[in-house]
């Protein structure tokens, strides 16, 4: 794998706008699911900050006009001086900002343009082994700027998350940006699907995925307003299985962000039928998603289209296992919010209670 790595960097800093007020000091509590789902509604609100400053638009760290030259890095180099980095936050001690940097062309051949452009994208599509991407570090300066101004603040962690958590706190009590050599990545994932511009995760009825470095808008991040269903699509979600986990630890499988670290792997939120992650929701609601009623929603809609369509895209580069699901727990393969169809413009489940199955009638997806 291509090692990423933090760069320094000695430069000028600046502000925005709407900042929510420092989330430190919060109670701890026994109640690990409450204790998320608060971080979650929290984290809305900063990423509802972003969004009003930037013309309602999501986080992205992927310069807009990158599908135009086709996600080459080089050439978009060599036409436009710089690929912007991502930076993580101001160091505590000398005044450095940390940064994944990937280049500029004033650097000429030190421009490699390596592993840190991966953290820029939502997700790596050219690489389904390493699921790099932006859609896991939500904590990056873009967005902690409106939680409390840290990359390890205690909202980016659930206390389920214990190897995670563990790691991450050791940084809790310091008042600086960013404060580590390795990277601890926030214990919440974005939808990388709802990330790219809905062309990109297009259903399969009517073409199917297509490559954003195929589309010149590719990799316009859409604006909030664009779900359709806000109720219905999440926004960000819990990485891990957590509470109900068979283990703490996976015994097979290494999640490529704690590679480089001390922190174990455990099994990610779509590893099992019993995993309810909890979850946020496009229209700032939040609740568990349990990934044995994704799967059932995703049957139904796959038995109304033929077989066509399902809640989430299998003709990605990542396959019919999608997200990692060769390491299921119990064989289930699911990636609803990973690769929902349609982006953000579609559903990762099909209404927000989960009715007895009487109450259904046939045909009827609210």
């Amino acid at each position: 794998m291509n090692r990423i790595d933090v760069a320094a960097t000695l430069i000028a800093g600046g502000g925005f706008v709407c900042v929510l007020a420092p989330v430190l000091g919060q109670m701890e509590t026994v109640d690990t699911l409450g204790s998320s789902l608060n971080n979650l509604r929290v984290i809305h609100g900063g990423m509802m900050c972003y969004s009003r400053d930037w013309n309602g638009r999501q986080f992205t760290a992927v310069p807009d006009d990158f599908g135009a030259y086709e996600g080459n890095c080089f050439e978009y180099i060599h036409q436009t001086g710089c690929y912007p980095p991502l930076y993580l936050g101001w160091s505590c001690g000398p005044t450095l900002l940390y940064q994944f940097g990937v280049g500029c062309s004033a650097l000429g051949s030190s421009v490699t343009c390596g592993g840190n452009l991966s953290t820029t994208i939502p997700i790596n599509f050219n690489s389904a082994r390493y699921a790099y991407g932006s859609f896991r570090l939500a904590n990056a300066r873009p967005l902690h700027e409106y939680l409390g101004g840290r990359f390890y603040d205690p909202v980016f962690y659930a206390s389920a998350d214990t190897e995670v958590y563990a790691a991450a706190s050791e940084f809790f009590p310091l008042d600086c940006e960013f404060a580590s050599t390795e990277l601890i990545p926030t214990s919440y994932a974005l939808s990388p699907a709802a990330m790219y511009h809905p062309d990109v995760m297009r259903a399969p009825s009517r073409g199917g995925f297509q490559s954003p470095e195929s589309l010149p808008h590719g990799y316009v991040s859409p604006a909030v307003d664009q779900a359709l269903h806000p109720n219905l699509k999440t926004w960000m979600i819990e990485n891990n299985w957590l509470r109900t986990s068979p283990a703490r630890c996976h015994p097979a499988f290494e999640d490529p962000w704690l590679a480089l670290t001390s922190v174990c792997s455990g099994y990610l939120f779509n590893h099992g039928l019993d995993a309810a992650p909890a979850s946020l929701f496009y229209d700032g609601s939040t609740d568990t998603l349990r990934t044995a009623d994704a799967v059932a929603d995703d049957a139904r809609i796959l038995m109304q289209s033929g077989g066509v369509d399902g809640l989430w895209s299998r003709d990605t580069p990542f396959g019919a296992t999608g997200y990692y699901g060769e390491h299921s727990f119990d064989g289930v393969l699911a990636s609803h919010h990973m690769f929902t169809t349609d982006g953000i413009r579609g559903r990762d489940r099909l209404r927000n209670a989960r009715p007895s199955a009487a109450a259904l009638s046939p045909g009827d997806t609210r």
